[in-house]
């Protein structure tokens, strides 16, 4: 599938405002950013070719986040040609964009990989 950057970025757009706003509070403080491909080195660490990462978050999960010290940034990528490569249709494609912004998301709310596979995220 092949569309446009602006055209991709407005899906991404379209998935967040559809989160249900208690939890689109959360991508109010964390920026969702867009890349073409992971770092080679995050997939190295996750040991994991280049192709198979969707989405990513990056941080500290905030209920290990402390108040009185510094945790560094919290940010939540998206991997559009991978995301493109694994979809036929253009609402293929925004499903898609959607279960990995909350995939992320519930990373960033403390639950892990297992938890999120449980409930089909």
């Amino acid at each position: 599938m092949n569309i446009s950057d602006a055209e991709f970025d407005q899906l991404v757009e379209e998935a967040i405002e559809g989160i249900d706003p208690p939890f689109r509070t959360y991508l109010d403080v964390v920026p969702v950013i867009v890349e073409d491909y992971p770092d080679a080195a995050v997939c190295r660490a996750m040991k994991l070719n280049r192709d198979e990462l969707l989405g990513l978050f990056q941080g500290i999960a905030l209920p290990e986040r402390h108040v009185d010290g510094p945790d560094g940034p919290n940010q939540i990528y998206l991997y559009r040609r991978n995301l493109l490569a694994g979809c036929r249709t253009r609402r293929q494609l925004a499903r898609q964009i959607r279960q990995t912004l909350v995939h992320e998301l519930a990373h960033l709310l403390g639950f892990s990989e297992q938890q999120i596979r449980e409930l089909h995220y």
